[in-house]
């Protein structure tokens, strides 16, 4: 029988928060596993005081009943606790976290869309995600589509779509949006063209990581955009273009990524184009 999430995540805690606050969510969290409500309602607000609120600090990543990996990176400790009392209650465990969620503030919220992204199964709490998407603060939505499988899989083909777009206004790295690669499609290429091309009007930056994402279903212009930034005086998109031609399969990119790399000096670039150039 495979490990419950929770248990993992204790381990992460007790390597960092006090042994009292330990000592007190393990008693939580065998509420938790009894169904308890009330229990669960009431231990939630306090993580923060018990464990305290730094950053978690963890490497590496936990699995999902579903086999899908949730890197902790960007976690905080109060999280891990909500995260694996949410893991812990087993009945209507989606349902809680949809009430938790809608009745907390920003770091209950966090810490909801943490649970949700670990152990979330049904829809039941996908209006919490949809609510986080449509927030300003980072955090909140960072936690509700960054190493997020559970919005991943929930959220429409717009929605989604929309929440790539709204992470490269924030700044969210397109590498942490799950199942980006399955998910990408010809109307999100052109969204973040159509953005790339206002911030150029603008003469302003953009992120380098959107030309892997849009090499991967390029649409007419695309493999022309990817070549131009080829020759751009930053290596990161320079690397990401090559990344980009690389994905799309487009043969009419192999002949600039050969001309480029003959006399590319940055080794990250030269090292994104022969990953390109690979069979």
């Amino acid at each position: 029988m495979p490990e419950p999430v929770e248990e993992p995540l204790l381990a992460e805690l007790a390597a960092r928060a006090p042994a009292e606050g330990v000592a007190w969510l393990e008693e939580q969290l065998a509420a938790a596993r009894a169904g308890d409500r009330a229990a669960v309602r009431k231990a939630f607000p306090g993580m923060g005081r018990r464990l305290g609120r730094g950053e978690l600090g963890a490497g590496g990543a936990l699995a999902r009943a579903d086999g899908a990996e949730v890197p902790l990176r960007g976690w905080r400790v109060d999280d891990a606790g909500r995260a694996a009392l949410i893991a812990a209650f087993a009945d209507g465990r989606d349902e809680l976290a949809r009430e938790l969620y809608f009745a907390g503030d920003m770091r209950e919220r966090t810490g909801v869309l943490r649970g949700l992204a670990l152990a979330g199964e049904g829809d039941a709490a996908m209006d919490a995600v949809r609510d986080a998407c449509r927030a300003n603060a980072r955090e909140l939505f960072e936690a509700a589509v960054a190493d997020n499988p559970y919005a991943s899989a929930g959220l429409s083909d717009d929605e989604f779509r929309q929440a790539v777009l709204k992470s490269v206004f924030l700044g969210v790295p397109l590498e942490r949006i799950a199942r980006i690669d399955e998910r990408a499609d010809a109307e999100l290429t052109r969204m973040l063209l159509s953005y790339v091309t206002e911030r150029e009007m603008a003469v302003r930056t953009v992120p380098p990581d959107i030309w892997p994402v849009a090499g991967r279903v390029p649409i007419p212009g695309t493999i022309a955009r990817l070549v131009g930034y080829l020759e751009h005086p930053q290596a990161a998109h320079r690397a990401g273009a090559a990344q980009g031609l690389g994905i799309s399969g487009d043969p009419r990119g192999r002949a600039f990524l050969e001309e480029r790399l003959s006399r590319e000096t940055d080794e990250s670039v030269r090292a994104a184009i022969a990953g390109a150039l690979a069979p």
